[in-house]
């Protein structure tokens, strides 16, 4: 046990993350790319194709628009990931997405709702009060794998399963919701994650603590 005082900051990458909000959602969907360089198939490529395949079919039976934030794309990433794979990873079943070459922020902001696996913009994206559904159904493969951030069966905003039916009604339910009801449903302390624009807590706190020693 250690005893000493602490500060809630959120996730420092995140709050000092910035783009221009859209108020315009050109998709409905954005699914969180969890995308590797597999050396072979294993239960995370499974559990990310059974999700886009779900995905894809929602978006077909009911004329909805689906996009991809590909981890290839993302700065940290681009040196060790080909976009070309990763596309045709996600394609192997012709399965209709768009994709555009800007950071996962930008593309989550043009979208009604977030979905991902296990993904940390899944939860950086809630503190920034958008809409986001988690599929962790990694943990159905591997117990070892429980969700770290939240844990509730009968959240709207989290399954862990793969009944079809189950995740469809989810994705109607949110895209259906207005934002009063949203922000309702993350003020709960499940989801009340913190986000901290430019850093003003870390930052004032460090120049209190360099001004006094």
């Amino acid at each position: 046990i250690v005893d000493s005082k602490y500060i809630i900051v959120g996730s420092v990458k995140n709050n000092e993350t910035k783009y221009i909000k859209n108020t315009n959602k050109d998709y409905s969907i954005m699914y969180i790319s969890e995308f590797r360089n597999y050396p072979k198939e294993n239960f995370r490529s499974v559990a990310q194709k059974f999700i886009v395949d779900c995905l894809s079919d929602y978006c077909n039976y009911n004329n909805k628009k689906l996009c991809i934030a590909l981890s290839a794309n993302r700065p940290e990433k681009k040196s060790r990931l080909n976009i070309d794979d990763e596309l045709k990873f996600f394609n192997q079943k012709e399965n209709k997405f768009h994709f555009e070459r800007i950071s996962s922020f930008e593309l989550a902001n043009k979208s009604e709702l977030c979905i991902c696996l296990s993904s940390n913009l899944g939860v950086e994206l809630i503190a920034r009060k958008i809409k986001v559904l988690f599929l962790p159904i990694l943990e159905l493969y591997d117990n070892s794998l429980k969700y770290p951030y939240f844990r509730d069966d009968n959240s709207p905003i989290l399954f862990c399963g793969l009944d079809r039916e189950v995740i469809f009604k989810k994705i109607d339910y949110l895209l259906s919701i207005d934002d009063n009801t949203w922000q309702n449903i993350i003020k709960d302390k499940s989801y009340n994650f913190t986000y901290d624009e430019n850093n003003t807590i870390l930052k004032e706190h460090i120049d209190t603590t360099l001004k006094y020693n």
